[in-house]
């Protein structure tokens, strides 16, 4: 789900900046679209994905310049740019399943398209119930990429607090006083983060310690930890030595966020997926924790 930019999330960048921290959420998308949204549509929902490590040198540059995020955050704002530029668009209302990140009708020359941008980390996805319109939004990215001065008026027409960009002469706290309050999130919304949170609250009152799997390490992970009641967090290693220490809360989009030290935590965001377990969703699939113990020392 796509939460968006507030102070909270600024601090998270902060911790992530200052830990070399991980952690991807919800990108991959199913393909199938809720019917009826575009007089256009073939019904198949139409996706493509902007990862960082393909923005070209001219790009890198601007980014580098302005001081920005330049990965999923960043696209992501660019990509709300290029959508505000072919029309209005309002927030869906109604569950979308299938759908996630900023689900939203846009409505150009009075034909309403569903489109959904999301984020997270080093990538951004862009998907819309109308493949023409996928097509024309990514011309318009291959353009930004290649023209420099294309791609800073793009960035000149969005926040840049919502790119998660630091100009000189700029601090935090200025841009913290500039930000303007995010909307209030729809009723579906709403009622996902609320279950989001449920679910979490039930698989911690069963369940204080969780181990990464060996595919953990991809993200960051190794060992496991434990979540004390406290709000603190131990880790430890595959043998039971303590690794580093943290901290955890609740999310108000229906998730917990960790923070520690690098090479032991880093920065996570962990939701409950349909089997029970801490995990979080990412371009490639979903990567879930195990239910476990700590290992005991010899000696």
């Amino acid at each position: 789900m796509f939460v968006p930019t507030r102070p909270r999330h600024l601090l998270a960048l902060l911790w992530a900046t200052l830990f070399i921290a991980c952690g991807r959420r919800d990108a991959k998308i199913t393909r199938e679209a809720a019917a009826g949204a575009s007089s256009e549509s073939t019904q198949t929902q139409s996706c493509f994905e902007i990862v960082s490590k393909d923005n070209s040198p001219s790009a890198r540059a601007v980014f580098a310049a302005k001081r920005c995020q330049g990965g999923g955050v960043t696209w992501a704002g660019i990509l709300r740019v290029l959508i505000d530029r072919r029309g209005t668009s309002k927030p869906v209302e109604l569950a979308t399943p299938g759908w996630t990140g900023d689900v939203r009708i846009l409505s150009v020359a009075g034909r309403p398209t569903r489109v959904a941008i999301d984020d997270e980390a080093d990538a951004a996805l862009f998907c819309a119930d109308s493949a023409r319109l996928v097509n024309d939004i990514r011309g318009d990215i291959r353009r930004l990429n290649a023209e420099p001065t294309e791609l800073e008026r793009a960035m000149a027409a969005a926040d840049p607090l919502a790119l998660e960009c630091f100009p000189s002469g700029t601090s935090v706290e200025s841009l913290l006083k500039s930000l303007t309050p995010p909307p209030p999130p729809s009723p579906a919304e709403a009622d996902a983060r609320k279950t989001g949170l449920i679910r979490v609250r039930e698989a911690l009152t069963k369940q204080r310690t969780w181990c990464w799997r060996k595919s953990g390490a991809e993200f960051g992970g190794e060992g496991g930890f434990t979540l004390h009641s406290d709000g603190q967090v131990s880790a430890f290693s595959a043998t039971g030595t303590d690794t580093g220490s943290g901290r955890w809360t609740f999310e108000d989009d229906g998730r917990i966020e960790v923070v520690g030290s690098a090479g032991a935590l880093g920065l996570h965001h962990f939701d409950v997926g349909a089997s029970g377990n801490l995990g979080f969703n990412h371009t490639a699939g979903r990567e879930e924790l195990d239910p476990c113990a700590r290992p005991v020392l010899p000696g």
